[in-house]
C-alpha cells in the first residue's frame, strides 16, 4: 500500500470513525435502548412504605440539644440501629428504646415539619417514587392543617412521619413539599 492510500484512508476512514467514537463516549451515548430520558422525563416507579410513627411532639418535652435541631423541621435517612436509637431517645427521652428494624434489609425515613402553633397539625409522607434513571429517590411530603371545625390544644407541636422501608443504595434524596391539605372534622 502506498503512502497516499494510506494517507488517503486515514483521512476518509478511520479519522471520522475514530471522532465519531471519542464523540460518543464524551457525551455519553449509548446505543442501547435500555438507557432512557432523564431529569423531569424519567421514569419513575412508586415504593411501598410502613409507618413506624406518625404523631407530633411538643417542643417542651425536648432536650435544648434536641429542640434545636427540631424546632425548624427535618428530613433523614437513618441507615443503622445505632444511629435510629439516638434519634428515638432524642424524640422521646434518653430511656426510650427504639423499635427494632432489621438494617441489614431495611432503612428509616423522617420528615419533621418544625413547630406548628397546636396539635392539629400532621406531617404525612403521602408517597415515595425512585426516578430509575438516575436513580434519585423523592419523598413527598404534606402538611395536614386543622379545619375550621377541628378541636385543637394552645400547645405548639412539631409533627412528623417516621416510615421504614426497602434499604436503597443511592444518596441522591430529595424531599419535595406535597402542598398543604386541611383536615375536615365534621
Amino acid at each position: 500500500m502506498s503512502y497516499s492510500v494510506f494517507r488517503s484512508l486515514t483521512r476518509r476512514v478511520v479519522l471520522p470513525v475514530l471522532t465519531l467514537t471519542f464523540l460518543m463516549v464524551a457525551t455519553g451515548c449509548n446505543s442501547s435502548s435500555e438507557e432512557g430520558p432523564t431529569g423531569p422525563n424519567a421514569p419513575t416507579e412508586p415504593l411501598s412504605y410502613e409507618t413506624v410513627e406518625q404523631s407530633h411532639v411538643e417542643p417542651s418535652a425536648l432536650s435544648e440539644e434536641a429542640k434545636g435541631r427540631f424546632e425548624d423541621g427535618m428530613e433523614r435517612v437513618i441507615r443503622d440501629q445505632s444511629a435510629f436509637q439516638s434519634f428515638w431517645q432524642d424524640l422521646h427521652g434518653e430511656n426510650a428504646e427504639a423499635p427494632n428494624i432489621d438494617f441489614s434489609q431495611k432503612l428509616v425515613v423522617v420528615a419533621m415539619l418544625g413547630e406548628r402553633p397546636n396539635d392539629g397539625y400532621e406531617a404525612e409522607i403521602a408517597s415515595v417514587t425512585r426516578d430509575t434513571n438516575p436513580t434519585l429517590m423523592s419523598f413527598f411530603v404534606t402538611e395536614i392543617e386543622p379545619g375550621p371545625n377541628c378541636s385543637v390544644s394552645g400547645s405548639s407541636v412539631i409533627p412528623y412521619h417516621l416510615i421504614e422501608m426497602d434499604r436503597f443504595s443511592t444518596d441522591q434524596v430529595n424531599f419535595a413539599d406535597n402542598g398543604t391539605e386541611t383536615k375536615d372534622c365534621e
